[in-house]
Formats: structure tokens, C-alpha cells, sequence
């Protein structure tokens, strides 16, 4: 077998080179990780409740999508723009709200209290301590 020598500066120019390509290959992977993370979350699809006043006949909820984003569903005044979560127990859904003459975005923090195939529970936590001020649950439709 035959050795090769190569000058300093043409091993540095190789080295150079492959940079971007190891650097592409690593970026890629971690997107594909944390893509997949997300893909699985038990929480993506949709989730509905019976709307108020409707005795059940329609319902209320949102989508959550595998790339942060989310929809509602069946509420006009109230849409669901993007969600995260964060640890295990904590849903942030970004939302804006639609009023006469008025609209504002903001982050609504939920604690997730129960989760399965079929049903999440969630609650807001009381102003200022880690009680729930309220559970809400939705079905998954």
C-alpha cells in the first residue's frame, strides 16, 4: 500500500472543507430528533368538549399540529395560533382573542392533569399558587 503525504496546508484545506458537511450531517439529525420528539407527542390531534349551550349537539376544542402550530375548533372570538409544551406537564397555547373593536394574543398556561389515548384534563393554575383553579376536560375527536 501506497502512502500518501499531503503539505500542511492542503490537510488544512481538506479539513476546511468537510466542515460544512459534518456540520449538515449533525444539524440534521438533531432537527430529526427533535421533530420526531414532537411527532410522537401524545398530545398532537384534536381535542373537543361539548360547547356551552349546545346539550352536546356541537362541540369546542383545538388541533395541535406536529409543528407548533394549532387551530381551533368552532370558537370564532378565540384562535389557537401555536402550542409548546413544556416538561412533562405544562401546555402553552399561544391564542388570540377576537373582541368588538379589540384583539390580543396571549399564552394560555394549562398544568395537564390527566392525558390517555381518549382524554386530556386540563387546568389553569390558581394566581400565584400551584392548585387548579378550575379542570376543563376534552375527548379526542
Amino acid at each position: 500500500m501506497k502512502h500518501v503525504r499531503y503539505s500542511a496546508p492542503m490537510l488544512l484545506i481538506l479539513l476546511l472543507a468537510a466542515i460544512p458537511l459534518i456540520v449538515q450531517c449533525t444539524t440534521s439529525s438533531q432537527t430529526s430528533a427533535r421533530f420526531s420528539a414532537v411527532e410522537k407527542d401524545p398530545l398532537i390531534g384534536s381535542w373537543v368538549q361539548p360547547a356551552p349551550g349546545s346539550d352536546g349537539k356541537v362541540v369546542q376544542g383545538f388541533t395541535l399540529y406536529p409543528d407548533g402550530t394549532a387551530k381551533s375548533i368552532n370558537m370564532a372570538t378565540l384562535l389557537y395560533k401555536k402550542w409548546k409544551r413544556v416538561g412533562k406537564d405544562k401546555l402553552v397555547l399561544t391564542a388570540e382573542s377576537i373582541g368588538i373593536h379589540t384583539r390580543s394574543t396571549d399564552d394560555e398556561i394549562y398544568i395537564i392533569k390527566h392525558l390517555d389515548d381518549k382524554k386530556l384534563v386540563l387546568s389553569i393554575p390558581a394566581e400565584g399558587t400551584k392548585d387548579s383553579s378550575w379542570d376543563t376536560v376534552y375527548y379526542r375527536k
